[in-house]
């Protein structure tokens, strides 16, 4: 049935495939659907600009395919800090520096014999700089990362 408003002629979709010639036909196992002409069963004429033949429509997926990242293994932990360098790491946003110094103050008396280093400047994201991470790994057995805000 159709509803016309106006000028306009509003018709479901299945009317609209029907006055074109073509039945929809189930889906296909895989992304492919298949048309076939009604317009030779119920109509000797053709309006279409196109001959009542078997269409096929190939339907792709819009979610695509994204390769998922590698992921590194998570280091072992350490058994203990005795001896260990450890890395005091901020982002240079205020507050992380005040944090750090007191992650110091309570490890020092636990392990008098560990070194804490703060040779390493950052910035607020650490990607910018990949070339340090080599240099960290080689100057200590662990690292502590304070956000400051």
């Amino acid at each position: 049935m159709r509803k016309e408003f106006g000028e306009k002629k509003e018709i479901s979709r299945r009317i609209f495939l029907k006055d074109a010639g073509l039945v929809v036909g189930a889906p296909a196992i895989g992304s492919t659907m298949l048309l076939t002409p009604l317009a030779a069963a119920t109509e000797t004429t053709n309006p279409l600009p196109f001959p009542p033949e078997r269409v096929e429509l190939e339907v792709l997926s819009p979610k695509g395919v994204i390769k998922p990242p590698t992921y590194l293994p998570i280091a072992p932990r350490l058994d203990n800090l005795d001896g260990k360098k450890i890395a005091l790491i901020h982002n240079m946003k205020s507050g992380a520096k005040t944090f750090l110094d007191a992650v110091e103050e309570l490890l020092k008396p636990k392990y008098p014999t560990a070194q804490f280093l703060r040779q390493f400047t950052t910035s607020i994201n650490l990607a910018l700089k990949p070339e340090q991470y080599e240099e960290m790994a080689q100057a200590c057995d662990a690292f502590i990362f304070g956000s400051g805000d």
